[in-house]
């Protein structure tokens, strides 16, 4: 599930990645890798949605 929550971040698939999230995947995970794939890719929504569950930048 890691391999695709990360995927899902950086390609900015946020239905998705709210999904994951709500099946127990780790928004802090591999020290807030998937806020900055997110971020680095632009993916605004998926910044967000991972801030509100306390991924960090």
């Amino acid at each position: 599930m890691k391999e695709l929550f990360f995927k899902s971040c950086g390609i900015g698939l946020t239905k998705v990645v709210k999904l994951l999230i709500d099946n127990g995947a780790d928004v802090t995970d591999c020290n807030n890798s998937a806020i900055r794939w997110a971020s680095n890719n632009g993916h605004l929504e998926v910044v967000a949605l991972l801030k509100k569950y306390g991924a960090q930048l």
